[in-house]
């Protein structure tokens, strides 16, 4: 009894730690919102994405709020300032002659309020429009059809973001294809604010396609290379794509017999544009137990062990055993699974298994036993 008191203070001790931790999240995620409320201001004129982008480039600084107040000189300084930074964020967008009307009011319960009236005016339109693709990937399908369906065409509106968006994604296409080497060899925008036009020039030069090289296999010496290289999505002479390097770190991940995956292909050390691959790996130990006590209503009180040996024989094999000793329940079950070479699915398993139940009316002993054959495709 003694010792359930004890346990007793000390799970409510560690109960009202965790309370006055929740309180104090919960009174400092209050804070921003009662500045918030302090100094707050009104965005008019403008919709959509560039409403959203003017009220980013206006949230309210830290420290225009302390202690509960507002500092009123922080507060005129920023209203001066919030013209600039308006029109500064509706550029992106192709405005580059707005008008902004501030206005600074001070409420009667010493709170602050700016209101900030927006004319965006007419914006800079796309005149021109000189989109090319050079270099021996320049007719692939997927990188043409990036140019063909660009979100900015001649008449409408100067839309940097989409432009910088584009131009990001028709690169990490042109590296996706195995173009390592592409770079753009021209992109400008050159605007005139007068005529509210501008002209964009873009040209990607792809360079080269480079393929995977020779592929080895670091820190698992214990294991066969021919075991490590059912968890590789590509092999060498095929094109270089990083989606693949991403995938086999996945597969050696999930096999749960490694701690560490690093997959290292460094394009600069390519011959002959075969770019060579190093898998470092940092595996588990080859032995594992696992112990466990419970309780179950069908088996009453219980200990258990987990056997695993991941690397058998050093052949990459794997054996699993499961003891099981319950008050009304014993078994022990065993299972060796051998990895084929090949597809990362194709495995023989064999599999024994006893088992022994018993209450007060019967008592019943099962031994099976069976073995199988899976192939991936």
């Amino acid at each position: 009894m003694p010792t359930f008191t004890r346990r007793y203070k000390s799970l409510l001790q560690r109960a009202t730690l965790r309370a006055v931790f929740l309180l104090w999240i919960v009174l400092l995620i209050a804070t921003p919102g009662k500045a918030a409320e302090l100094f707050t201001v009104t965005v008019e004129g403008v919709e959509g994405v560039v409403r959203e982008n003017v009220e980013a480039a206006l949230s309210v600084p830290n420290g225009l709020v302390r202690e509960g107040r507002v500092a009123a000189v922080w507060a005129r300084r920023f209203a001066r300032q919030a013209a600039g930074k308006v029109a500064r964020a509706l550029e992106p967008f192709g405005y580059y002659a707005s008008e902004v009307v501030t206005d600074l009011a001070v409420q009667d319960d010493g709170s602050f309020r700016l209101t900030v009236v927006v004319s965006p005016g007419e914006p800079v339109r796309v005149a021109q429009l000189s989109l090319h693709i050079s270099g021996p990937g320049a007719d692939q399908p997927r990188l043409k059809q990036q140019i063909e369906t660009f979100p900015l065409s001649s008449g409408v509106p100067m839309r940097h973001d989409l432009y910088e968006e584009s131009k990001g994604r028709l690169l990490a296409t042109a590296t996706e294809l195995g173009y390592l080497d592409a770079r753009f060899i021209q992109h400008e925008v050159r605007l005139n604010r007068k005529t509210r036009e501008a002209e964009i020039l873009l040209e990607l030069e792809t360079g080269p396609r480079f393929s995977f090289g020779p592929i080895a296999f670091v820190g698992a010496d214990n294991y066969p290379e021919s075991i490590l290289r059912r968890y590789l999505t590509f092999a060498s002479g095929e094109t270089f794509a990083e989606a693949k390097l991403s995938q086999t770190r996945a597969n050696l991940l999930d096999a749960d017999t490694f701690r560490s995956v690093k997959v290292v292909a460094d394009h600069r050390l390519a011959k002959q544009r075969a770019v060579p691959v190093q898998i470092e790996l940092a595996p588990m130990p080859q032995y594992q137990l696992r112990p466990g006590v419970g309780f179950g209503t069908d088996t009453g009180p219980r200990v258990s062990l987990r056997f695993r040996n991941i690397n058998a024989f050093h052949l990459g094999h794997q054996w699993h055993a499961d003891l099981l000793y319950a008050q009304r329940r014993q078994s022990l079950s065993t299972r060796y699974l051998v990895p084929l070479p090949g597809h990362l699915d194709s495995l023989m398993a064999y599999s024994i298994q006893y088992q022994n139940d018993r209450n007060k009316i019967f008592e019943s002993s099962t031994l099976a036993t069976e073995a199988s054959l899976t192939h991936g495709f």
